[in-house]
């Protein structure tokens, strides 16, 4: 069999405007010229309970060669056929709500796993999230693989750079993104000024928002386009991403991308993601949060010609570097796992 000929079973359920969802989008685009792709039937979400049954069930009732998911639903019925991808751990993290991880645990330890530990190759996106999954599941870690998220061509720096002002922030509730603290540091630093807010957002985090800075001007964002993110972070003097743990950290590298300052936690994923372009801060401190948004606002932007090393990965390497992985694993000329 010619890799041309290969029949793959594709998850786009996982397509959307967030890191995972622009990831599965490219590859997409980049499987569909290649291969000959039928994308999952299923209307449930992927992460669903009885998911991996019905994707089994799926791909043996069609005969494909391989099943791909974008995300983290690898299926134990597929065993061998299958690539897919394991971003982070933070759903079993310990730190996390006890009762959703409890669940999380008995799901990731079983079926993801045990569809791991059978699977051609298991991917994930820094080499931080690599060496949590090989602490978790050793025997995962000859087939497990890192191909880093990309940015997309709307992410650039002006080439002339007028007044920058206020702060971007993500409004995301998650535990792990650390909203409570991060409003909390804001309110240290006595901010006033612009703050742009993106994502939904419950009525509950719009009355603590406006609680904790009645002085600052709130523009809401919404859940903007990649272009009009881009153009946010055009207008904006820095990024504010002060997460607990994260798997790679894509908005703190479309934000330099643009020649935004980032303030963000001193984790590894952001060390990778990042390197000079950040201020690094402990999550856990307002102080350090507030001393952080102080220094940002205080600090020359990030010029065009430095913006441009954040600029050097695309989507269209991501999907190429995982359309070579699948040709080397099928021509037996298997790729090196992550060191």
């Amino acid at each position: 069999m010619t890799a041309p000929e290969m029949r793959i079973l594709y998850d786009s359920r996982w397509v959307s405007q967030n890191g995972i969802g622009r990831f599965a989008s490219a590859l997409l685009s980049a499987l569909s010229a290649r291969f000959d792709v039928t994308n999952v039937s299923a209307k449930s979400r992927p992460t669903g309970i009885f998911d991996p049954f019905i994707v089994g069930r799926q791909f043996h009732a069609g005969r494909f060669d391989l099943f791909v998911s974008p995300g983290f639903n690898g299926s134990f019925l597929i065993e061998r056929d299958q690539i897919f991808v394991i971003h982070d751990l933070i759903h079993v993290d310990p730190r996390g709500p006890l009762i959703r991880r409890a669940l999380n645990t008995v799901y990731y330890d079983g079926f993801y796993r045990s569809a791991a530990s059978k699977a051609r190759a298991v991917v994930t996106v820094s080499q931080a999230s690599a060496e949590q999954i090989r602490r978790r599941w050793p025997e995962v870690a000859g087939r497990l693989h890192v191909i880093p998220g990309g940015v997309s061509p709307d992410f650039t720096a002006p080439a002339v750079e007028t007044g920058r002002e206020g702060l971007v922030l993500f409004t995301n509730e998650r535990w792990h993104k650390n909203l409570p603290r991060v409003l909390a540091a804001l309110r240290t630093a006595r901010f006033t000024g612009t703050l742009y807010l993106v994502g939904q957002t419950s009525e509950k985090t719009k009355d603590s928002i406006l609680a904790a800075l009645p002085d600052a001007r709130i523009v809401w964002a919404g859940r903007p386009s990649d272009l009009e993110l881009s153009q946010i972070y055009r207008r904006a003097q820095a990024l504010l991403f002060c997460s607990i743990t994260e798997g790679f950290g894509l908005p703190v590298r479309e934000a330099l991308a643009c020649g935004c300052l980032v303030v963000c936690s001193a984790i590894p994923p952001h060390f990778e993601v990042g390197g000079p372009g950040c201020i690094y801060v402990d999550p856990f401190s307002e102080t350090s949060m507030a001393d952080g948004v102080r220094e940002a606002l205080a600090t020359a932007p990030i010029g065009a010609e430095a913006a441009r090393a954040y600029q050097d990965r695309a989507w269209s390497d991501v999907a190429s570097d995982f359309v070579a992985l699948i040709e080397g694993l099928g021509a037996g000329r298997v790729p090196p796992p992550a060191p």
